[in-house]
């Protein structure tokens, strides 16, 4: 019988086998890597629980294939509730091994070019992707709770293939059109959204908007004959602030909408998505500073904020001209 009252810390030991296989060079040593602060413990082991380890023979010599990585995270036992078979007493776990992993993941895929190295989810209601075992421990290593099942992961506004999306890749397959590249953004962005790499998800999330809005301007502007227009041309052409030249100047002028005056929160996080993506570009950090030149770290909680605002702002666009936001971003109606 385990005594939860005298249990401090839990470990959750999770395995798990991902959907693509791994090149590691035989014979060579590969030691844990240990993430340790005073609440937690993270310790990813790599390639040690491979399975099967099929020999291949590689550029560098002999190597084997693997799809197995374990990762134990240890947190305090916050209350005496330790029934691991609620999802939401896993969660806390859950999501630190995907943040520890991806990292981990993207490491190997950057420095190996593996290129078919892609995140795992662990976290989230609605789909499923790779096989894991996992056992919940006490600091006496006794055996809280196990569970050998499929790890589920998050889709945003994401219903899988139905008819509609269907209808679209039918069409798009048969008439050769290209997949968009505000689209590839946008997934690259819901991506990091679960691999909880910040940097990533407000790269991808500012490209994809910055394509298709102006992209849009262009095509509304031919629409309503001033594509020449000099003013127009003028504000199109000049480098510098992209909210300020475009949600200020340039959309007003089209099109007589305006988002700041619309929808004033939008705005104020497309400007604060903006000033973050130059901070991680100029100085490799995720922070913005305020109306009120306060410092703001960016975290994944506002960074998924943002994308959510981005969506918005598509949508936004899409209620001045459905058929040119359409041709540019596939939008699914849900």
């Amino acid at each position: 019988m385990i005594d939860e009252n005298k249990t401090s810390f839990v470990t959750a030991r999770i395995t798990i086998s991902l959907p693509y296989q791994i090149y590691i060079k035989e014979g060579d040593l590969y030691e844990t890597i240990k993430i340790l602060d005073a609440a937690r413990q993270v310790i990813i082991h790599p390639f040690e629980y491979s399975g099967s380890v099929n020999p291949v023979e590689r550029g560098g010599g002999y190597g084997i294939r693997f799809r197995k990585i374990r990762v134990d995270v240890t947190l305090p036992a916050q209350s005496r509730n330790l029934d691991f078979s609620n999802s939401d007493q896993r969660l806390p776990f859950f999501d630190l091994a995907t943040h520890y992993l991806n990292i981990f993941l993207e490491h190997c895929r950057t420095k190996s070019r593996q290129f078919w190295i892609h995140p795992v989810y662990l976290n989230g209601p609605n789909i499923k992707q790779a096989m894991y075992e996992v056992q919940f421990l006490t600091d006496k290593s006794e055996v809280l709770y196990g569970e050998n099942n499929f790890v589920p992961g998050l889709v945003i506004f994401g219903v899988g293939i139905n008819q509609q999306v269907w209808q679209k890749i039918k069409n798009d397959i048969l008439h050769d059109i290209k997949h968009s590249i505000v689209n590839y953004h946008i997934e690259e962005a819901r991506a990091a959204v679960f691999s909880k790499n910040v940097e990533i998800l407000i790269i991808n999330i500012a490209v994809a908007l910055e394509i298709f809005v102006s992209r849009f301007c262009l095509q509304y502007a031919g629409k309503v004959g001033k594509e020449t227009d000099p003013y127009f041309k003028c504000l199109s052409e000049k480098q510098g602030n992209f909210v300020f030249n475009y949600f200020k100047k340039i959309i007003p002028y089209l099109t007589s909408k305006d988002l700041r005056a619309e929808q004033k929160y939008q705005y104020d996080q497309l400007d604060y998505l903006f000033r973050t993506r130059n901070k991680i570009v100029h100085e490799g950090k995720s922070y913005y500073n305020d109306k009120k030149g306060t410092v703001q770290p960016v975290d994944n909680e506002k960074a998924h904020k943002f994308f959510l605002s981005v969506m918005e702002i598509m949508e936004w666009f899409r209620s001045i001209d459905f058929t040119i936001a359409e041709e540019i971003n596939f939008f699914l109606d849900t």
